[in-house]
């Protein structure tokens, strides 16, 4: 999806022109302004704003079958056709009467229409707001109101219909506190776990009955003080409480460290602890080294509790696995102008004293102008306490001519141990892409698998996209 930077429309600077407050034309029946009154033009008073408009569309085409029926019984298939819709406008310093240029307007929401067979059960219409704020900025300090998302810190990433407060204080200090209702996904929209396939599920002849969750018992709030290092980066100490059905979903607090003591050298951590266990469940620490203008080395740290990252009325958490602790490193090496190779490496050491590990290597090949050619070779391997498997994989994308461009992939796993009585599977993918312009592409593609789980897997996709972006008016 792409954003046009924005410019004040044409029609606004057209009416607010001090030109339009003038005679067209001098009449000669009118005597002459004095000559003290001949003054230059003003410059326009009115409102200048920001603002950006972004659409995407796009239309799918494939046929679908369920699952098996009782006893194995057959489902037919069905043809269905989605259609998807992503909207987005953004109006930025808007004049409010006591300060020019502070408010700021963002909305984002998404459509979808299933156009399946007439008697199909699986048509319907959907849609959401993702985001719809306003902020209003004063100084040092900005205020949010509406549907909005909070990233980072112990929050990790929550969506909710609130407020959000934050304020630059002196001396790089810095604080931000949010809290509303939590904006509930989808699945999340009837209660319980009869969805989870267990056998109490068959108990639910009417799931579409069950009572919609209450907004008031769901809510979360937070908050995040920071003191940033000049140029050098920012550290801060966070915590966020969550609440669902009327009971606590989760209770964190964090700490994070962002550090760029040079150009080619860069320093991330950070360290999320559960507040009732006292138990950490998540710690990173990451160093990112440039020594060479073609060559970048990265080293890692992890340490994570599955299990904590689950809200605590969540039955999920009995299928979690066991805390562990992973240790690697990575490097990209640009050999040549359009070669580039790059490989990873990790270690994974689990609480029940099992250990696992995975390594990969890579490559990447341009070829001709514009990267006509691009061809790409990867080998992984990994081991892991119940099995391992090496995998293959193979793709090239080439640019027929300048509207058509071809992809073909290519995927191997080989296993250590058999999985329902085959050592190996295969995944293969082909597509072409047609840009009639940069708003306007179709693409027709297909995959085939061959796995433990299907004897022959194929797909078909057909898609029409279509985007259009807000410019100067």
């Amino acid at each position: 999806m792409r954003i046009s930077e924005a410019a004040v429309p044409a029609l606004v600077a057209l009416l607010s022109s001090p030109a339009l407050a003038q005679p067209l034309a001098t009449d000669p029946a009118l005597p002459p302004a004095p000559a003290d009154t001949a003054q230059p033009a003003a410059e326009s008073d009115h409102d200048r704003f920001g603002w950006s408009i972004a659409s995407d569309t796009y239309l799918r085409l494939f046929q679908r079958a369920m699952l098996p029926g009782p006893n194995g019984a057959l489902v037919e298939s069905e043809i269905a056709v989605p259609l998807y819709e992503y909207a987005s406008l953004r109006i930025t310093d808007i004049d409010v009467p006591w300060q020019a240029d502070s408010v700021d307007l963002e909305l984002s929401a998404w459509g979808n229409v299933e156009l399946g067979e007439q008697d199909s059960e699986y048509r319907r219409v959907d849609g959401d707001l993702t985001v719809a704020n306003l902020r209003h900025r004063v100084g040092p300090a900005q205020v949010t109101l509406g549907r909005q998302h909070y990233a980072g810190g112990a929050a990790r990433f929550v969506r909710f219909d609130g407020l959000a407060v934050g304020l630059r204080a002196p001396l790089g200090f810095g604080v931000r506190a949010y809290g509303g209702y939590t904006v509930l996904p989808r699945w999340s929209m009837t209660s319980g776990y009869h969805l989870l396939g267990s056998v109490a599920d068959t108990l639910v002849s009417s799931p579409d009955r069950l009572p919609d969750p209450s907004r008031e018992d769901y809510w979360l709030a937070g908050w995040r003080v920071h003191y940033r290092l000049t140029d050098m980066g920012e550290i801060g100490v966070s915590m966020h409480e969550q609440h669902e059905a009327s009971a606590l979903g989760r209770r964190d607090m964090g700490a994070d460290l962002r550090l760029t003591p040079i150009d080619e050298l860069a320093l991330t951590g950070q360290a999320l602890v559960d507040a009732d266990s006292r138990s950490p469940s998540d710690i990173r620490a990451a160093a990112d080294v440039i020594p060479l203008d073609d060559l970048t080395v990265a080293a890692e740290y992890r340490y994570t509790v599955p299990a904590l990252f689950l809200s605590r009325q969540s039955v999920l958490s009995v299928f979690s696995s066991d805390a562990f602790n992973e240790i690697g490193g990575s490097l990209s090496y640009l050999v040549l102008k359009r070669l580039k190779l790059g490989a990873h490496g990790y270690a994974d050491l689990f609480d029940d004293g099992s250990n696992g590990w995975r390594t990969n290597g890579r490559a990447r090949l341009a070829i001709g102008p514009a990267d006509q050619l691009v061809l790409r070779l990867g080998y992984t391997r990994y081991t892991g306490p119940i099995n391992g498997y090496h995998a293959l994989r193979g793709a090239a994308g080439y640019q027929i001519m300048e509207p058509l461009r071809l992809t073909a992939e290519s995927y191997g796993y080989f296993y250590d141990e058999p999985i329902r009585g085959s050592s190996a599977a295969w995944v293969g993918a082909l597509n072409g892409e047609w840009s009639f312009s940069q708003r306007w592409a179709t693409l027709l593609g297909g995959s085939v698998a061959i796995t433990p789980y299907a004897e022959v897997d194929a797909q078909l996709l057909a898609r029409l996209r279509v985007q259009l972006a807000g410019g100067e008016r």
